[in-house]
C-alpha cells in the first residue's frame, strides 16, 4: 500500500506540468487536453529543437498540427532499435520532405503488400504537372554512320507476321508487365528517327527521280527540235 501511494506521488509530480497545462482530465488511463483555439499549443516538447501540438483552424475547419519551433526540424518513425523507418524533414528555407529509408517501400490507395521490384505502389491515378525520368541511354545511336536500318520491305514483312513494329512489345506483354516509361520513350524515339532516316531516303531518291525526269524532258525536246529541223531541211530538199 505505501508503495503504491509513493507511485501515486511520483507519476502525480511527473504529469503535473501536463496536467496543469490541461483544462481537464480524466482518470481512465486517457490524457485529455481541452485547450481551444486557431494556433492554440495543446502539448509540446521542450527538447533542443522543439515540437509542438497545435491546433489549426476553428469549428469544422479544426485539425491537429505538429510544428517546428525552428526552421529546420527532422521528425522520425523507428523500430524498438532506434533504425529509421521512416521521416519527415521540415524546414522554412527548403521543400518539406518525407522519406522512406533504404530497403522501405510506400503504398497508396492500397495495402497489397506485394511490391514486385517497385519501391512505390499507387492504386490508382497520379496527377503531376511535370515527371523527369532519368535515363543512362538514348535513342541518337540510329544517326550512327553503320546503324542496321532495315528496308523498308524487312519491316512490312515483319509487321505481316508479328503484328507490331520491331523492337516494341507487343500487346500481351504490356498487359502482362507493364511498360517501363523511360526504356518506352527511347524505343518511340528509336521508331521516330528511323521513320526520319526514311523520310530522307524517299527525299533523295525523289530528288534523284526529279534530276533524271528533268535531263530526259531536256533530252526530249533536244530529240524533238532535231526532228523538227530535219523534217524541214527535208522538206527544202524536195
Amino acid at each position: 500500500m505505501i508503495i503504491r501511494h509513493y507511485f501515486l506521488i511520483f507519476a502525480l509530480f511527473l504529469f503535473s506540468p501536463l496536467i496543469a497545462y490541461a483544462q481537464d482530465e480524466t482518470v481512465d488511463g486517457t490524457l485529455h487536453i481541452n485547450k481551444q483555439g486557431d494556433e492554440a499549443t495543446l502539448l509540446r516538447f521542450g527538447i533542443e529543437r522543439p515540437w509542438s501540438f497545435q491546433q489549426s483552424n476553428t469549428g469544422a475547419n479544426a485539425s491537429l498540427r505538429l510544428k517546428p519551433e525552428v526552421n529546420d526540424k527532422f521528425f522520425r518513425i523507428t523500430d524498438i532499435e532506434g533504425n529509421t523507418l521512416a521521416g519527415f524533414y521540415a524546414s522554412t528555407t527548403s521543400s518539406r520532405v518525407f522519406f522512406v529509408p533504404e530497403g522501405g517501400k510506400v503504398a497508396i490507395g492500397t495495402s497489397a503488400s506485394y511490391f514486385g521490384k517497385h519501391l512505390l505502389r499507387v492504386e490508382g491515378s497520379i496527377g503531376a504537372r511535370e515527371i523527369t525520368v532519368e535515363s543512362n541511354s538514348w535513342s541518337d545511336f540510329v544517326f550512327e554512320e553503320n546503324y542496321p536500318l532495315k528496308p523498308l520491305a524487312e519491316v512490312q514483312a515483319f509487321i505481316a507476321q508479328n503484328g507490331h513494329l520491331p523492337d516494341i512489345p507487343n500487346e500481351r506483354e504490356v498487359t502482362k508487365n507493364g511498360l517501363n516509361l523511360g526504356e518506352m520513350d527511347a524505343k518511340l524515339l528509336q521508331k521516330i528517327e528511323e521513320l526520319t532516316l526514311y523520310t530522307l531516303q524517299q527525299e533523295q531518291k525523289i530528288s534523284e527521280q526529279a534530276q533524271m525526269i528533268e535531263k530526259q524532258s531536256h533530252e526530249l525536246q533536244e530529240i524533238r527540235k532535231m526532228l523538227i529541223e530535219l523534217i524541214n531541211s527535208e522538206h527544202d530538199a524536195d
